[in-house]
């Protein structure tokens, strides 16, 4: 507010006698008034003189900051056509990784049409839509058909061969859907994968007692072959179709897994120590029923067959003869018995005596498991003797993996031996033959020498050599006539065999060796 300094009253004046005095009074009375008004305004003009210099220092200030200001303001511009050119440049190396990255997506992406079953294990791509590409060994990949993403397989790349239409990739598959497992496709398209999470927590696995049926998944048929993937399929029931030999599966998920195989045609199953087929190698039609489960190892199995129309696939006692060779018992064997003799000793063309028989063993054995193998070996009779000397048998062997090897050595003049035998008998020399006992015609005529036989190893019958006839036959020709060395016998006895009649003196060759097997199953 401003104040007003008010005006005095009208002054005294000598030409106005009359009112001087009070003119007077009201002039001097408005002194005072006067004076404090006078005192306001210098107070009023102090302040604003006061305030003047502060709007000058704050005007100068305003200045100083304005200017301050425009200096910040020429900052930010400049950093502004920096941060344009910045951002220019960040565009530009943006722009370069995209392009990059679409390239590097481009070689990273290959396609083919090769037909692939789905499936667990090595698979093989090719065709020209997997050339100059950038995938390497080890690199993680999903195969996949693009017009049906649950026919799919992920796995690790082992091979790459850049090589134009003939451009080929080898993918090793550890995972597939299982609701697909085992079609065939021939669309695929190839991009990288990531690596498969951990495990998740563990889920109602532990068992316990169920409150209804369980029923079981018929998966997708899988063809018959050497080692069909019969662990990928989306079920527990699986159709095998076309013919052929199985002789072993892929590893299983784990130990205890089992699947039911349904043959479709005729299949051949061969028993092998991690492929355990009971009953042993055998060959099925279409309609039977194979069981398999991984014991004791992911990589072993037991196989059981079902028969179609209801026959039994073992069963009783089994009896093996054999020759030569190998054994892998196919099956659990109980209560085991082994014979084992040596080939005969032959016989000489002179002095009638029969050659010595072959060593005589036998034994029983323990239960054999499966997979338990044995090598046999059966000796050969001495051959055809054209001289005075005897030759002798052939050694006899059954070698059980764990068990003492069983021997009985083949006739021979020193005496032939057995061991390794619960029983053990030594081969003995057959007896001279003389004319008694019985009669044998010759048939070139009525001369009708006759014989006593030899004594064999296990006291069965055999016959001795026998000198030419000194008397004509009919036809007027000197005939001769032998049998061989040893106890013939039958199979257990294994000493030299008999002759037949001869047009000249030979001793007749020792009859061979036997091993004799017998279980039950």
């Amino acid at each position: 507010m401003t104040t007003v300094i008010k005006h005095l009253p009208p002054g005294p004046n000598t030409n106005d006698p009359e009112n001087f005095d009070p003119r007077a009074d009201a002039v001097v009375a408005a002194f005072n008034p006067m004076i404090d008004e006078i005192n306001l305004v210098n107070d009023e003009m102090n302040t604003s003189a006061a305030a003047v210099a502060q709007s000058v220092v704050d005007a100068r200030s305003a200045r100083d900051e304005a200017q301050g200001y425009r200096n910040d303001a020429n900052g930010a511009r400049n950093q502004a056509v920096l941060a344009k050119g910045d951002a220019q440049t960040a565009k530009q190396a943006a722009e370069a990784a995209r392009d990059a990255a679409q390239g590097y997506a481009i070689a990273l992406t290959g396609t083919s049409i090769s037909p692939v079953v789905i499936g667990l294990g090595n698979k093989q791509f090719t065709g020209a839509g997997l050339a100059d590409k950038q995938f390497f060994p080890g690199q993680r990949v999903r195969v996949a058909n693009p017009a049906n993403i649950a026919q799919r397989m992920d796995g690790v790349v082992t091979v790459y061969v850049n090589s134009g239409a003939n451009s080929s990739l080898a993918v090793a598959v550890d995972n597939v859907d299982s609701s697909t497992s085992g079609s065939a496709v021939a669309n695929w398209r190839i991009v990288p994968g990531g690596e498969p999470g951990g495990p998740g927590p563990a889920g109602g696995i532990n068992g316990g007692s169920m409150s209804g049926a369980l029923n079981f998944k018929e998966a997708n048929a899988v063809p018959v072959s050497a080692t069909p993937d019969v662990w990928s399929p989306a079920g527990n029931v699986i159709p095998m179709t076309g013919n052929g030999t199985i002789t072993g599966l892929p590893d299983a998920p784990q130990v205890g897994a089992w699947r039911t195989l349904v043959l479709r045609g005729v299949t051949t199953l061969t028993t092998s120590a991690n492929f355990q087929v009971y009953g042993g190698t055998m060959t099925l039609a279409a309609g039977d029923i194979v069981h398999v489960v991984a014991e004791e190892a992911v990589s072993k199995f037991r196989v059981f067959v079902t028969r179609r129309d209801g026959k039994a696939v073992v069963g009783g006692r089994t009896v093996t003869v054999y020759l030569t060779g190998t054994q892998m018992w196919p099956v659990p064997a109980t209560d085991l018995e082994v014979i084992v003799q040596g080939g005969g000793q032959s016989g000489t063309n002179s002095g009638s005596a029969g050659g010595w028989c072959g060593a005589y063993a036998k034994k029983r054995l323990n239960d054999l498991t499966i997979g338990a193998m044995a090598t046999v070996s059966v000796g050969l009779g001495g051959v055809v003797s054209t001289s005075n000397v005897y030759n002798d048998g052939g050694n006899s062997s059954f070698a059980l993996t764990g068990v003492t090897t069983i021997l009985a050595e083949g006739g021979k003049s020193a005496g032939a031996a057995a061991t390794g035998g619960d029983f053990n008998l030594p081969g003995v020399m057959g007896e001279r033959a003389l004319p008694e006992s019985f009669d044998y015609y010759s048939g070139y005529g009525d001369y009708a020498p006759t014989f006593r036989s030899g004594r064999g190893a296990d006291g069965l019958l055999g016959y001795g050599a026998y000198p030419k006839s000194t008397e004509p036959n009919a036809n007027g020709v000197q005939d001769a006539v032998g049998f061989g060395s040893g106890g013939a016998g039958v199979v257990s006895s294994s000493s030299g065999g008999a002759g037949v009649p001869q047009t000249k003196i030979y001793g007749s060759a020792g009859r061979p060796g036997v091993v004799i097997v017998t279980y039950q199953i």
